[in-house]
């Protein structure tokens, strides 16, 4: 930066964008010191630690959260006087001492934020997005815009859910999880052959999504008396009770909303499913049991739903589930 008595200018410069180590400055041009050759100013210095972080080099546009180290200092009040033993070589020449003691100076700065704990690496303060660029944030919102599950949040929500999403490719063989692990994560699958991308429970707790997500009239998503028991052997079924399976299914809103069935995949879960008889009395399943993890339809007979009264305290009934009606937890369907 360069300060005249009414002026002031200001330029990179490098004269390119850094595209290696952000640490280490790329040489200063000459002809970034043309000015200060011909006429005498005070030559000030800003050196930056972060600003990449903020705008990484392959990003259209900046704006990541970041942690940036400045220090301003005045490297000469007069720039003749740093040039004034070499009357004898021509401008470039003195241009080129200029930019070197300059980016010297600077560099020093650099090397005295870094000391200090500024980072221009990403992840290093902690501070930045685990996306690393502004270029994986936008992908990353326009894949969750085509999820279903997200489908259930208020639009406006997705942009701040983005970029505490991490990217992570796996290969053939990796253990993503494992049964009877405590999960903390949800996993999407993004494309093939396995890049996912992951939501951490603890950050999407944090944003106040949990209370945002929209189920219509979703009411039994717990556990109960058949959740105790172990997954069975598929039973035969007779092309009509496909049909109610099917239709089930397919009417389901909140599970059409959740994920996307097609005929294949109906069929893939028909197959698998299984016959339970249940005594008149007994509880099916419970809202809030974390323990929950089936889905069931009905075949015959009914099923009342009960709600307690934030008034009276008591267990009223809201309605009831007949055949060809489904109802359940959810959470199995986001492995579809």
């Amino acid at each position: 930066m360069l300060r005249m008595p009414s002026q002031v200018g200001a330029w990179f410069p490098e004269g390119l964008m850094n595209r290696g180590d952000p640490e280490i400055l790329q040489e200063f041009r000459a002809g970034a010191f043309a000015v200060p050759v011909k006429t005498d100013v005070e030559i000030w210095c800003i050196a930056a630690v972060g600003c990449n972080v903020c705008w990484p080099v392959k990003a259209a546009v900046g704006g990541l959260p970041a942690r940036i180290g400045l220090k301003v200092f005045r490297l000469t009040d007069s720039s003749h006087k740093l040039i004034e033993d070499l009357k004898d070589c021509d401008e470039r020449a003195k241009a080129l001492h200029i930019a070197g003691l300059a980016k010297s100076a600077v560099q020093e700065g650099v090397n005295e934020l870094v000391a200090k704990g500024f980072s221009a690496n990403p992840g290093m303060d902690g501070i930045q997005s685990v996306a690393s660029s502004i270029v994986e944030v936008h992908e990353i919102l326009e894949f969750l815009q085509k999820v279903q599950l997200f489908k259930r949040l208020p639009e406006d929500d997705l942009p701040s859910l983005a970029p505490v999403c991490e990217v992570k490719e796996y290969l053939p063989g990796d253990v993503v999880i494992e049964q009877g692990d405590e999960g903390h994560e949800l996993f999407v699958i993004r494309k093939a052959p396995l890049s996912t991308i992951i939501l951490r429970r603890s950050k999407f707790d944090e944003l106040g999504l949990r209370e945002k997500l929209h189920f219509k009239t979703r009411k039994a998503i717990g556990g109960g008396f058949l959740e105790t028991a172990a997954a069975k052997p598929p039973c035969n079924k007779t092309p009509a009770e496909r049909e109610v399976m099917e239709r089930a299914l397919s009417n389901n809103s909140n599970l059409q909303g959740l994920v996307a069935l097609d005929e294949a995949a109906i069929n893939q879960l028909i197959d698998c499913a299984w016959q339970e008889d249940a005594k008149a009395g007994l509880n099916v399943i419970s809202e809030g049991d974390i323990n929950a993890s089936f889905f069931y339809i009905v075949k015959s007979g009914k099923f009342d739903v009960l709600q307690t009264s934030s008034e009276t305290g008591k267990e009223e009934r809201v309605g009831h589930l007949k055949a060809g009606n489904s109802f359940g937890e959810l959470m199995p369907w986001m492995t579809i």
